[in-house]
């Protein structure tokens, strides 16, 4: 099968009646219950989006909370006692005391949050179903339907050891992405000596609010992470490319050393909305831009709509950190 045609049929399935509706998913109970006995877990996968290429990312986990994951942009190890950062554009490193919480908080994002019930973390979504079985080269892949927030997840794992082996994520704000995993080996021999970050030659040590600092992320999962990790808010910009006030926005303030300096209390985070369709309807974003501060969890400490001048946005933003 090509991948193009895996992705379709995935995508297809994510929405398609494939069984008939249960009050639970007892195959989703079986997933939940094959990750929380595992003792150790190491994968690699893929995530694609419908049309476009496929990201790498690989995962190695071992009870009771050490971790290795990298990602496209990111490579995160815990090795019990501190989390390391460690930013592939950056090509630098930081260092936070490790705790449930935000090693936890490593799986919220979609592509990697099938991973986290390892550790205990819940899915972030609801099971409504169980899916008819699928079978490739003899071998059967039950399979779940989960649903929150628009986004509907249909998730296939082995009928050996119930670990996720294919999901497709629909949603028609934010489309269609299929996750596949290339190796899975659950409960093999994994030496600690795996969970010691091994800084690359050219990598430097920084500290997290240097490496931070005045920079802007664009993934509301990376800038909670990085609050929790420096004790900052976030102040999030909701623009769109074609909006004229935003450009205004971006050329007479944050373009601006004054602004740039806000970066010791906030982290930046900017959501395009045409792209990022499920963040600004989870913010109830109707009109651009619309900038909020928020505290490191997400939730919404202060917010307006529109830009008029500088000088009105700083009454704002002073306002809403309490200057």
């Amino acid at each position: 099968m090509s991948k193009k045609t895996l992705i379709l049929s995935l995508a297809t399935v994510a929405v398609g009646a494939l069984a008939l509706a249960q009050t639970t998913s007892t195959v989703f109970t079986s997933y939940q219950q094959a990750l929380a006995k595992a003792k150790t877990l190491d994968t690699t996968y893929s995530v694609t989006s419908l049309g476009g290429a496929p990201s790498s990312y690989a995962v190695t986990l071992k009870k009771p909370n050490l971790a290795v994951i990298d990602t496209p942009s990111n490579t995160y190890v815990a090795d019990g006692k501190q989390i390391t950062t460690y930013s592939k554009a950056d090509k630098a490193f930081y260092k936070q005391a490790q705790t449930t919480e935000n090693l936890l908080g490593l799986f919220q994002s979609d592509a990697l949050r099938l991973w986290g019930g390892f550790f205990g973390a819940p899915a972030g979504k609801s099971a409504t179903r169980d899916l008819a079985a699928r079978d490739k080269n003899g071998e059967s892949f039950p399979g779940f339907e989960m649903s929150a927030a628009g986004q509907k997840v249909s998730v296939y794992v082995s009928g050996r050891d119930f670990i996720t082996r294919q999901a497709a994520f629909d949603s028609a704000k934010t489309g269609t992405f299929v996750l596949n995993t290339r190796t899975v080996t659950v409960d093999g021999e994994i030496s600690n000596s795996r969970f010691a970050f091994k800084a690359p030659a050219d990598a430097k040590e920084v500290d997290a609010s240097e490496l931070n600092a005045a920079k802007w992320v664009t993934s509301l999962d990376e800038a909670k992470r990085i609050a929790a990790a420096t004790n900052k808010r976030i102040f999030v910009d909701f623009m769109a490319s074609w909006c004229g006030p935003c450009k205004l926005l971006e050329a007479q303030v944050f373009t601006t050393e004054k602004f740039k300096k806000y970066g010791s209390k906030l982290v930046f985070l900017k959501i395009d909305v045409d792209e990022q369709k499920s963040v600004a309807s989870a913010y109830s974003i109707t009109a651009m831009p619309t900038q909020m501060v928020l505290s490191k969890d997400g939730s919404v400490v202060s917010s307006t709509v529109g830009y008029g001048s500088p000088e009105s946005f700083y009454s704002w933003l002073d306002g809403a950190l309490g200057n």
